[in-house]
């Protein structure tokens, strides 16, 4: 799914209103996709923020958690994070190289995304909105990268940590869908609804990403300290 294919598929302004009555009456697809931002007026652009990003994020989340997990409690539990340390290193490194090379991984998916989707050349698909929609995954991408990092201290295994982690991603999406289906505003409980909220494509809002990214700070900041105080071997 894509915007040719959403060209396609709705290839006139009738088609997309007639998609777009049925997100604005319908809760259930309100949970499954997100709040309906510009259903007024459905572009190709309020397509793709409505009915793609919010569940394209849960993949964006899912590799940062791989990614933070893999090289800090992974790389304990086959010994390969101690012989590390055993050189002249701070005690640091192993989480601060892990947060940076995720941080990097999201900044180049995002870049990648918003240079994609700009490059479509399909009508209302511009690069304001393709900025927002690839800063969108970025910073939801860094927030999960900080909750991974933190999992991966207070979990003895990384499997553990990896399944922590993904339960908290389930339960940000879950909390997202509540809050759009009943407009109740729990939805801002959630990052995934932070980069919902930017409403690439229709708003462009940046502030809540600017949220998500203060977020994903204090979460890694949250981790150097939890790392001082645990026992590194305690996981093999």
């Amino acid at each position: 799914t894509g915007p040719s294919t959403y060209t396609q598929q709705f290839p006139t302004a009738a088609d997309r209103a007639n998609n777009a009555s049925v997100m604005a009456d319908n809760p259930a697809m309100k949970v499954m996709t997100g709040p309906g931002h510009g259903l007024d007026n459905y572009t190709y652009g309020a397509m793709m923020s409505n009915e793609y990003l919010g569940f394209m994020l849960i993949f964006v989340a899912l590799m940062s958690v791989l990614m933070v997990v893999r090289h800090t409690r992974a790389e304990e539990e086959t010994g390969r994070a101690e012989l590390v340390r055993s050189s002249v290193v701070g005690r640091h490194a192993h989480l601060a190289a892990a947060l940076v090379t995720a941080a990097i991984a999201n900044i180049v998916l995002g870049l990648l995304i918003a240079i994609g989707m700009a490059s479509t050349g399909v009508e209302s698909i511009d690069w304001p909105g393709s900025l927002v929609f690839g800063a969108a995954y970025t910073v939801v991408g860094l927030v999960f990268a900080g909750v991974a990092a933190i999992t991966a201290q207070i979990s003895g295994y990384g499997r553990a940590a990896s399944g922590m982690a993904g339960a908290l991603i389930g339960v940000a999406y879950g909390v997202r869908g509540i809050g759009d289906a009943g407009e109740n505003g729990l939805s801002w409980a959630s990052p995934i609804g932070w980069a919902q909220a930017a409403a690439p494509y229709v708003d462009n809002t940046w502030w809540p990403l600017g949220l998500a990214l203060v977020v994903a700070v204090a979460l890694a900041a949250a981790a150097f300290p939890l790392s001082a105080r645990r026992d590194v071997g305690a996981g093999r």
